[in-house]
């Protein structure tokens, strides 16, 4: 398998980005943990790239524990951002990865191999990086982020004690042929300043 090393996730971002464009928009899937696809997700959204649908959990939110990988998959319709892994307690049939598909996929050099059997790709590539980074995106003005959108609603989540420990807003976009697309963006974690961050680039008041 091939392997490419990045400078950081941004880096990583400009060449999903680039090959994408360049390779007619071939649908492209990306599959890491949760910092990895968090910042590739900034990254993209800085290219113009719409989510169509995303759902990030903080590992430690709400006691879920979710530290396994994601799936970024990227194609005409937007960004769609899910678990790479489903358990039987979320309605499953067993705990097991979820199948998908690409024209092109890169995977993470810290995701367990055991998932490369569920992606149907023929061209699969492992990449790395050099050093560690952080989502900075939301320093940038939010620069070419969501704002092409309507908004149509913002949901804020509570836990019991009703603390805030996350949110999901939801756009909705329509073309001068009279299509309408709808795209959403949720973000879970007990971390309340992280929860403010995220809030922040998507301009969501907690």
């Amino acid at each position: 398998m091939q392997r490419i090393v990045f400078k950081d996730t941004y880096d990583c971002a400009d060449y999903v980005h680039d090959d994408y464009v360049l390779n007619d928009h071939h649908d492209i899937l990306v599959v890491a943990k949760y910092d990895e696809i968090k910042t590739i997700l900034c990254g993209l959204i800085h290219h113009g790239h719409e989510i169509e649908f995303a759902q990030l959990y903080d590992k430690e939110w709400n006691n879920y524990d979710y530290d396994m990988e994601y799936y970024l998959y990227l194609s005409e319709e937007g960004i769609d951002v899910s678990p790479a892994f489903g358990f039987k307690t979320d309605g499953f049939k067993k705990d097991t990865y979820l199948e998908t598909f690409a024209d092109k996929t890169y995977i993470h050099e810290d995701c367990n191999s055991a998932i490369i059997k569920y992606i149907k790709c023929d061209d699969i590539k492992e990449f790395a990086f050099t050093g560690d980074d952080e989502c900075d995106c939301g320093d940038e003005d939010n620069g070419g982020l969501i704002h092409d959108y309507k908004s149509e609603s913002v949901d804020i989540s509570r836990s019991d004690d009703g603390e805030v420990c996350g949110f999901t807003k939801s756009w909705t976009e329509s073309n001068d042929n009279g299509f309408t697309y709808h795209s959403s963006f949720s973000f879970f974690s007990d971390d309340i300043g992280e929860i403010r961050r995220m809030a922040d680039i998507y301009d969501v008041v907690i």
